[in-house]
């Protein structure tokens, strides 16, 4: 069962695959200008807010019926191009249009005889891409 997506990259539960997300969070700050006044305190004028950024955690295994070296090769690609792409999980479709891969450090946990990752922790960071 697919329980999410980011952009090609799927997140499922299944007999035959699990690979999951975890440590899910999100950040939203403002954003504010400091206006010098002199010998007094500064004028603080609010300019906007920043863009949202969410983090996660893949847990992406062979061992589970996932392919650990593409899930990352392709999160490296969507970081690499600024590839813009829609983050769902469950029935959420998280933001206002898009996302982009803004941090993405894999883990590599275990090799197959050939040297080959099996088993792979990965952390993402996702930072909102509006439109106009």
């Amino acid at each position: 069962m697919k329980i999410g997506t980011l952009g090609e990259v799927i997140f499922e539960v299944s007999s035959e695959t699990i690979q999951t997300i975890s440590k899910f969070s999100r950040t939203k700050s403002a954003s504010f200008q400091t206006h010098s006044v002199h010998l007094k305190t500064g004028l603080l004028e609010f300019t906007g807010s920043d863009p949202e950024t969410i983090t996660f955690n893949i847990k992406s295994s062979r061992y589970l019926g996932a392919d650990p070296h593409q899930t990352y090769l392709k999160l490296r690609e969507y970081m690499s191009d600024g590839t813009a792409v829609q983050f769902i999980v469950g029935n959420v479709l998280y933001g206002s249009y898009r996302w982009v891969v803004s941090k993405c450090k894999a883990t590599y946990n275990y090799y197959d005889k050939k040297g080959n990752v099996t088993d792979m922790d990965i952390s993402v960071t996702l930072t909102e891409y509006r439109k106009g």
